[in-house]
């Protein structure tokens, strides 16, 4: 037995999202009503996107354009708009994030006038990919990851269609295990292993388990997947969770972007840690060089000891509010002059912009401090750092400045 794909002639075909096919749900209505509407489906790769697109063309009365955005050129999109039919006009666009404006042009044109309707995909988040105009035109539809039971469910029936002669139940839950992730490298895995082995009395299944192992796919670094990562290992630290922040350390080090890792702890330890462990990070950057050292094979040591450490400290953002709330300020047009007394006094005119109250040396003066406004007129009485006074070491720095500017 040879078999060369996937046949989808149903939604029974389909593996997952098996609730947009119901009865009176969305696709169900487009097939059986023939009213097609533009559409741009979004999610992960290799989860069906295209499959579910290819199905809604198969079982509409319509012409269809399969365009690549990147290597066709515009002049077949316009042929295809300008040609004459007697049937609704569908253009098929397979990652449509990579189209360039001036085809998107041409696209918005002819979809504003209706003389052709859009079935599109697309793996990043459109709302940062795509032409604002075109999402306005264009219904979304969000495709979330199936479960490891629809895989497992879709294959069985895939296996069961065409009417294989071994039993492959144990490769089915070896396949749903590892490469549940990407339903195309999962259903082309074990179209595969059944071209290899449906006729061949060889059936080795730990050479088997091994190959599918070694096929595992994880999010790429340019992916909205590992984007996410990276904020769940970031959220995860902050919110002190050691456990859900060595289970995203690790899939971060699996897509192998060390970089991305370093600056998500130095990242989180000062803006997150803060003043509740100052001393953390010098840590942390000793951490990252030891990485650095040792490589990656056995760098995760050091990585799982840092996380853990930074998940377990005390918090402080009392450093972070600070600056935002300067930042807003300033950024709503409240950036004043320094008092004169604060200026550069090398200037050759400083004695006739100086008011008559002169700089104080802090360091004349008891406890090298000094009472003396540095703010701005206009905002002197602001306080931008408040201090988290559940953190032992902002407490200490606390009660120092109070005994030292009372003049204890």
């Amino acid at each position: 037995m040879k078999i060369n794909n996937h046949q989808i002639d149903d939604f029974n075909d389909i593996i997952g999202h098996q609730e947009l096919f119901a009865k009176n749900k969305i696709f169900d209505l487009i097939i059986h009503q023939k009213h097609i509407i533009n559409l741009i489906l979004c999610g992960p790769s290799g989860i069906g996107k295209t499959s579910i697109l290819n199905l809604l063309i198969k079982k509409l009365d319509v012409d269809v354009l399969d365009f690549n955005p990147l290597t066709d050129k515009k002049e077949k999109l316009v042929q295809f708009i300008q040609a004459p039919s007697l049937l609704k006009k569908v253009v098929l666009i397979n990652e449509i994030h990579n189209m360039n404006k001036d085809k998107q042009d041409i696209l918005l044109e002819a979809l504003e006038t209706k003389r052709i309707f859009l079935f599109a995909s697309t793996n990043t988040n459109p709302y940062f990919s795509l032409n604002k105009a075109l999402i306005s035109r264009s219904f979304l539809i969000l495709l979330n990851e199936i479960s490891k039971q629809d895989l497992m469910l879709g294959l069985n029936h895939f296996v069961k269609k065409i009417k294989c002669k071994r039993d492959y139940t144990q490769v089915i839950d070896l396949i749903s295990k590892y490469l549940w992730h990407d339903v195309r490298k999962a259903i082309n895995t074990l179209i595969l292993i059944i071209n290899l082995y449906d006729d061949s009395k060889e059936f080795d299944l730990n050479d088997i388990t091994q190959f599918i192992k070694n096929n595992q796919i994880f999010v790429s670094n340019n992916s909205d997947e590992f984007h996410d990562l990276k904020s769940a290992f970031h959220k995860s630290l902050r919110g002190s969770d050691p456990d859900a922040s060595l289970y995203y350390l690790y899939q971060l080090i699996k897509v192998g972007d060390y970089q991305a890792i370093y600056r998500r702890l130095i990242a989180c330890c000062y803006e997150d840690v803060g003043l509740a462990n100052p001393n953390l990070s010098i840590r942390v950057m000793s951490a990252i060089n030891a990485c650095e050292f040792l490589g990656a094979a056995e760098a995760f040591q050091v990585l799982a000891f840092i996380t853990v450490d930074i998940a377990l400290s005390q918090k402080s953002n009392s450093t972070y509010q600070a600056l935002t709330e300067v930042k807003t300020l300033i950024e709503e047009g409240c950036d004043y002059k320094c008092p004169n007394y604060l200026k550069n006094g090398s200037l050759k005119y400083d004695d006739l912009i100086k008011d008559k109250t002169s700089y104080k040396y802090p360091h004349n003066f008891k406890n090298n401090w000094v009472k003396q406004q540095y703010l701005p007129n206009q905002i002197k009485n602001l306080k931008f750092y408040k201090p988290n006074l559940y953190s032992n070491y902002e407490q200490k720095i606390l009660q120092y400045w109070n005994k030292v500017k009372n003049n204890e």
